[in-house]
């Protein structure tokens, strides 16, 4: 089953702006498929404020008193959770220096699922055309607003609900990746294509100021993205495809080959929270349990 949600724009977005967007998307994502306990923002002051209290404890001498065991699980919580947050920051700062830097970014692929060969649901999150005009924090923080209020206002559920339990959550960009690659946070994948047989949600950003006869339909995209299909790393051919499909298969083989797709090496792991005599880790960890 496949949707389209299409988020409207004041105006275009600039790089700077589009990078903070995508990473909000992300965001939105994987809370609302509870793949995080917390919102994104809880989730980093959790570990930001820890990270202050250790700093301020190395500076400290050590205090004869030992850990409790309550202490002693969170602090093993904490240090998974850190590695989750750690991946998630460095993809968000890839997905940054790819648009900020000029490079030729066409689309951001999130994938739900135990391996990109296995995928539970595709968001295809379409990149428009950005302006070089640099903007202030107050501006990207309005176009937050207009796309949340879209989303809201269009009553879309193809943001939450599309992933039952916890997975495995992957990032891949189509375009032209030299920053990542160069730092070895986003690897080449060559014979990657898009599943059709997995269910998907189309994220188009639109501007009023655009007519519909201007514009690319969400139909007209899906019927586009029916020419792509996804094979597994030991495997070129595609299971359960569409006789539609088989009639474009040459064109299909054709793309692969040329089209620029780049994984994240790293997948970002969904967890849960995690009760100490029923009182959350979140708490502990935040000094809150007493």
């Amino acid at each position: 089953m496949s949707g389209c949600v299409e988020l409207e724009l004041g105006e275009s977005l600039s790089r700077r702006a589009c990078a903070v967007v995508i990473k909000h998307i992300i965001k939105f994502i994987a809370y609302n498929n509870q793949q995080i306990p917390y919102t994104y923002d809880g989730f980093q002051q959790l570990v930001v404020k820890k990270r202050r209290l250790s700093a301020l404890g190395d500076g400290e001498p050590r205090s004869s008193n030992p850990l409790s065991f309550k202490q002693i699980r969170a602090n093993t919580f904490y240090d998974k959770i850190e590695t989750i947050y750690n991946s998630f920051e460095t993809t968000f700062r890839c997905i940054e220096d790819e648009l900020v830097t000029g490079n030729v970014v066409n689309e951001i692929l999130v994938i739900l699922g135990a391996t990109i060969a296995s995928p539970k649901h595709l968001y295809r999150i379409q990149i428009p055309e950005l302006s070089g005009r640099d903007e202030c924090d107050k501006r990207i923080r309005s176009h937050l607003f207009k796309i949340y209020r879209s989303i809201v206002s269009s009553g879309s559920n193809q943001f939450s609900g599309k992933c039952s339990g916890l997975t495995n959550i992957f990032i891949l960009i189509n375009g032209d990746c030299k920053p990542s690659v160069e730092s070895g946070w986003f690897i080449p994948k060559f014979d990657f294509r898009v599943s059709v047989s997995a269910s998907q949600t189309l994220i188009k950003f639109v501007e009023p100021s655009r007519t519909i006869s201007e514009m690319e339909t969400c139909e007209s995209v899906q019927t586009k993205s029916e020419h792509h299909c996804c094979d597994s790393d030991n495997s070129n051919r595609c299971d359960n495809v569409s006789p539609s499909i088989n009639h474009h298969a040459s064109k299909v083989q054709k793309e692969s080959t040329t089209a620029k797709w780049y994984l994240a090496k790293q997948a970002l792991s969904g967890f849960q929270d995690m009760k100490i005599d029923g009182v959350s880790v979140y708490n502990v960890l935040s000094g809150f349990d007493s």
